[in-house]
């Protein structure tokens, strides 16, 4: 049996979040150790004491669910549960690279906390804004975004679900535009429009960052958000790492190649919230397991 562990993205934090690994394993209190020295802040405090709109803001929410996802991770390994391939969701792909021996973990946090910074300074707090369009092909969005400015397509979810981001206002026009067509819609709480154009400015930050840090190749297959595919080479995770800053998640194509790859598989999801979890149903229609407490872990 094959375990593929998905490293959750931002969307689904709370407060509280980790809590219970924390209390309970000790590699996730040594990942908040690294995180602490690393950020020269106190990590746990903004996991168990901040209201959620303080996790809300970028800067907080990046850093925190990586946290999550690795403290997951942990709680994993000392259970010699370990990945036979690995996927992250946007941020989560930092978590996927660091279980897959591409990056340390103090790397892996500098450089969050670097794309956290610099995302949320590309726009404004307020003026962009991301919107899950729900019973709808990602057909329908593409067509609908394309007759727009300032609005893209990005999180491509499963086939019945995809993410649109942007400026505010043009999200909104998208929104109405898809609601005459019966789509649904769900406002995210995020605070900046990931995955658009708009982030350029971000990725030349992390571009220079990233020369600054040793990317070696992966020790098992990495499926990367940028294209979907599974890739080994430290230098081209490096590069499609820094192109997913401005480019859509192909999560519905990570998925499928996997499926497509490994015949006897079990999905795990690390870190808060169940969307991935989902999304493997909806596209596949496969359970996944969920672990980000103890009930979690010990349902394995």
């Amino acid at each position: 049996m094959d375990n593929i562990f998905l490293f959750a993205g931002q969307g689904a934090q709370y407060s509280g979040m980790g809590r219970d690994l924390h209390d309970n394993v000790e590699g996730a209190r040594r990942v908040l150790e690294v995180a602490d020295t690393v950020l020269k802040r106190s990590i746990s405090s903004l996991l168990f004491s901040s209201s959620d709109a303080e996790l809300s803001l970028t800067e907080n929410t990046q850093p925190s669910v990586l946290a999550v996802d690795l403290m997951a991770y942990e709680a994993l390994k000392e259970r010699g549960i370990m990945p036979s391939a690995v996927a992250g969701f946007s941020l989560g792909e930092y978590a996927a690279l660091v279980a897959a021996g591409v990056l340390s973990c103090e790397d892996a946090f500098r450089l969050i906390d670097i794309r956290a910074r610099a995302m949320q300074r590309c726009v404004e707090p307020g003026k962009g804004s991301m919107v899950a369009i729900k019973r709808c092909t990602a057909d329908v969005v593409e067509e609908v975004c394309s007759t727009m400015d300032s609005v893209w397509p990005v999180n491509y979810n499963s086939p019945s679900q995809t993410v649109i981001s942007g400026l505010s206002e043009s999200v909104e026009r998208a929104v109405e535009e898809l609601k005459r067509r019966r789509c649904r819609a769900t406002v995210l709480p995020v605070s900046a429009p990931f995955h658009t154009p708009l982030m350029e400015s971000a990725r030349e930050v992390l571009e220079k960052e990233f020369e600054r840090v040793s990317f070696h190749n992966a020790e098992i297959p990495v499926y990367m958000d940028y294209d979907g595919g599974a890739h080994q080479e430290g230098e081209d995770i490096k590069r499609c790492l820094l192109l997913q800053t401005v480019s859509p998640v192909r999560w519905t194509t990570i998925l499928t190649r996997i499926d497509e790859s490994y015949s006897e598989k079990r999905f795990i999801e690390l870190g808060p919230g169940t969307a991935l979890s989902s999304f493997v149903k909806k596209t596949l229609g496969l359970e996944a397991a969920s672990v980000f407490d103890m009930e979690g872990l010990s349902s394995l």
